[in-house]
């Protein structure tokens, strides 16, 4: 099942955004959290390409060299990944039956969702992270599992690590 999050392009950039195939992120396939952090740096390094009209970028990059995410900056990043901060430490925090999620998670999720949502109409590069990196759709797919909340968790922690170690562009 595949979901579309879609908005028009902005009077600074007419990229149409809406060409760009949503990627599926499915925690309850892979078990091992090692796979979503090797798969957070091959999905940093494709938004960097589609950010770039896709400019195709050739294997892992050295740390001296870096790419271009143009309006997805480092403090952007370091805002989205702090809003989903406070979720995860009520998680850890709050004893839950079995695996899964303490009560009122799935509505604090919701109002993420809901702000990663506004910040993609605002901003088209980071509708496009959102969309290459399966953000929006990883969470459908924790499914009230604790163990795949913590796996979306570690992804959301390796993009934003990635995205910085990538950039050319750090924030002062």
């Amino acid at each position: 099942m595949e979901k579309t999050y879609s908005a028009k392009p902005n009077k600074k950039n007419s990229r149409n955004i809406n060409d760009i195939k949503t990627y599926e992120v499915d925690f309850s396939k892979h078990q091992d959290n090692q796979f979503y952090i090797n798969h957070a740096e091959e999905r940093i390094i494709k938004t960097s390409e589609h950010i770039n009209d896709n400019k195709k970028i050739h294997s892992k990059k050295p740390a001296s060299a870096s790419l271009d995410f143009k309006e997805l900056t480092t403090t952007q990043m370091r805002n989205i990944y702090n809003r989903f901060i406070p979720i995860y430490h009520q998680v850890l925090s709050t004893p839950s039956k079995d695996d899964q999620l303490p009560e009122g998670i799935k509505e604090k999720l919701g109002m993420f969702r809901y702000q990663l949502v506004y910040q993609c109409g605002r901003i088209d590069d980071v509708n496009i992270f959102c969309k290459v990196c399966g953000v929006l759709n990883g969470l459908d797919h924790i499914n009230n599992s604790k163990k795949n909340f913590m796996h979306y968790m570690h992804y959301m922690e390796a993009l934003v690590a990635y995205h910085y170690y990538y950039t050319n562009k750090k924030d002062k």
